[in-house]
């Protein structure tokens, strides 16, 4: 198999520009024979922004934009700022005749774009996979652009998959920095890419000019990546037509071109050997920077660690020294109660009046519902809502306020004592326990009970 690389501006047959509209297939393929209209929507079609970014297009999106359409775009955002000064320069010199559009650049033979075919393989001889066509392709560009992205914009490139053999249409656009802005030239665009023709000593000529050598070192850029492929691509030329090269012409052309790209990958791979070095030298020191300040901060914080930690300790020592120190004095205030109450408390609860018979009236008495006017008059001395309560539900409230009452005289707050606590008070008492673990058993169930509710333990 053989690659195939053409180029040009113009169709050799008519002289015009190449047409836009033909490579997205924007016009009537009915009359094409070559082209399977089934396969058309298969087509890969690519469209290059400004930086030369590939954006894949979506052939079923009735809203994309057309190959015309996409140049035309970029060419104005690439030399709309050149072409308006150049043109107010005409104005200036008052020949506004030569002034220049967007479509006068597009369709003029010296800044249309350049398009390139490139094929691998024929009917005859065989091909390879459409797939591996496009990977030589992207591998291909990919390179173009990263050594030549500022004087080579490509524009668009679509692969045919809809004629007998699958081939890519490459367009783009020679660039160079003049005085207005990017502006369109070839042959600048080559002497600021730094391409020097196959013999710089001698004449420019058809055979001897920098696109030659540029040529060339496409070619063999594409066949490194066929040869990666594994593609056996045929390297031996034909010979010769009238206008090609004689044997010996190619020969020492081709020795000069890659001698010439030898040279171009030396210097690229010196330059590119001296910016990693480089590269390398900066991420070094900022690493040792960042280090230097990483051990800093965990210096700051293993100490912060060690802070937290002791600050911590006192805080559960302090939280039981509280605990211990309320305890001990909410049992003193419960014992001194209860000494101070014991007879008033003990001798009505344990036994208020002797014999059984009487037992037994209390008994009834104590189950007896409140009525209405008996619940106004509690409601009075502050029981209210006691109608359908027992007597025995009226004397146990009484007695637990009576406790309420004296505790709160000896300096313990309402706050921190409940329904419980009196309840234990009351029950411990009537058991007969020792006044040393009531008061002990009572200011046990109150500190609980306040810690608790106050956050103070957990």
């Amino acid at each position: 198999m053989r690659q195939t690389n053409h180029n040009g501006r113009v169709n050799p047959n008519t002289g015009a520009v190449y047409s836009r509209k033909h490579n997205d297939r924007q016009y009537d393929i009915t009359t094409a024979e070559n082209i399977v209209a089934s396969k058309v929507m298969d087509n890969i079609i690519i469209h290059y922004d400004v930086n030369n970014n590939a954006h894949r297009i979506d052939n079923f999106d009735a809203k994309r934009k057309s190959i015309d359409e996409h140049e035309h775009e970029i060419y104005q955002e690439l030399f709309e700022s050149a072409l308006k000064s150049q043109n107010q320069r005409n104005i200036d010199a008052r020949h506004p005749e030569r002034n220049k559009s967007i479509d006068d650049l597009l369709d003029a033979k010296n800044t249309c774009p350049e398009e390139t075919i490139f094929q691998i393989g024929s009917l005859d001889d065989g091909f390879p996979p459409p797939d591996i066509l496009w990977h030589i392709f992207e591998c291909y560009q990919k390179d173009i652009i990263e050594h030549y992205g500022d004087n080579i914009h490509f524009l668009d490139a679509v692969m045919h998959l809809d004629e007998s053999v699958p081939h890519i249409h490459i367009r783009k656009v020679w660039t160079y920095h003049g005085r207005d802005g990017l502006s369109i030239s070839q042959n600048k665009a080559l002497e600021e890419m730094g391409i020097e023709r196959p013999e710089p000593d001698k004449k420019p000529s058809k055979w001897n000019n920098a696109k030659v050598t540029f040529t060339q070192y496409e070619r063999k850029l594409k066949l490194a990546y066929c040869e990666a492929a594994n593609l056996e691509i045929e390297t031996k030329p034909k010979y010769p037509g009238k206008s090609s090269l004689t044997k010996e012409e190619y020969i020492a052309e081709k020795l000069l071109e890659e001698n010439m790209i030898i040279r171009q990958k030396n210097q690229a791979i010196q330059t590119e050997l001296e910016n990693t070095n480089q590269i390398i030298l900066e991420r070094n020191h900022r690493l040792q920077n960042f280090e230097k300040a990483l051990s800093k901060h965990e210096l700051w914080f293993v100490q912060k660690e060690s802070q937290l930690k002791a600050v911590e300790i006192d805080l559960r020592n302090e939280k039981a020294q509280i605990r211990e120190s309320y305890s001990q004095k909410l049992t003193s205030i419960v014992k001194e109660i209860i000494i101070e109450l014991f007879d008033k408390l003990l001798t009505p609860i344990v036994k208020r009046f002797e014999g059984k018979y009487q037992r037994k009236v209390l008994d009834v008495m104590y189950q007896m519902a409140i009525d209405s006017v008996t619940a106004e008059k509690f409601a009075q001395i502050g029981y209210p809502n006691m109608q359908g309560r027992t007597i025995s539900d009226v004397l146990d409230k009484a007695e637990e306020d009576d406790i309420l009452d004296a505790l709160e005289q000896a300096g313990v707050s309402r706050d921190i004592v409940d329904d419980d606590a009196i309840q234990i008070f009351i029950d411990k008492l009537r058991e007969g326990m020792d006044i040393n673990e009531v008061a002990k058993c009572v200011s046990t169930a109150f500190s609980k009970d306040y810690f608790r509710r106050t956050h103070i333990i957990h």
